[in-house]
């Protein structure tokens, strides 16, 4: 259940959007909208970040009270800039693992790869990977957490057309909750309700 009311954001004395209501049971739901229009913002806001609104109830915590809640995880358009150039991806998930207390995290990272069309990744470098393998590696780093909440800006961007494929089958099989953007109509085709940013408001499609 999500359930936000007067959402806001301003920006340098901007309106980036305002009076943003949007409640609705759906298990996926897609957020569309030009370039630059404040998606990517919107997003953020369900991880806590710049939470502006006189509601903002996701999956029973409250987005203005609540941060950093592990329930929810997020995979950025830019992945590849979060992910530390300094160490290789197997002591990323390394970390990761130890951070939030999952096991087995090697053989699952490895089982993900081999679902998403990903060559054995765990002793490269991140500055070593493609952008769809950035976007790969994020998306496994954000489902061995388990969430309730998988939040996606823009994942399709930048991807193949197998591991686009595969990837939307495993998705559509997930017993969670999707948060995605996308300009890719088979992408967004796995949504049950779709949103689109107008102006400074959102509208449903």
């Amino acid at each position: 259940m999500i359930d936000i009311k007067n959402a806001s954001c301003i920006k340098d004395n901007k309106v980036i959007f305002s009076n943003i209501d949007l409640t609705t049971n759906a298990k996926t739901i897609g957020i569309i909208g030009e370039n630059g229009i404040g998606k990517s913002t919107f997003l953020l806001q369900f991880m806590g970040v710049n939470t502006r609104a006189n509601k903002f109830m996701v999956l029973n915590h409250d987005l203005l009270k609540e941060k950093n809640i592990d329930d929810f995880s997020i995979v950025f358009q830019d992945a590849k800039s979060t992910l530390n150039p300094l160490f290789d991806i197997g002591r990323l998930m390394l970390f990761l693992a130890k951070d939030r207390k999952i096991s087995n995290v090697k053989e699952k990272t490895l089982s993900f790869c081999e679902k998403f069309n990903l060559k054995d990744v765990w002793h490269s470098n991140p500055y070593e990977l493609s952008i769809g393998e950035s976007k790969k590696i994020s998306l496994i780093m954000a489902l061995v957490k388990q969430p309730k909440l998988l939040i996606l800006d823009e994942l399709s961007a930048g991807l193949d057309e197998k591991s686009l494929i595969n990837i939307m089958a495993y998705l559509k099989e997930l017993d969670i909750n999707i948060i995605l953007t996308s300009h890719d109509k088979r992408f967004l085709s796995l949504c049950d309700e779709i949103y689109e940013f107008k102006g400074d408001s959102l509208a449903r499609n």
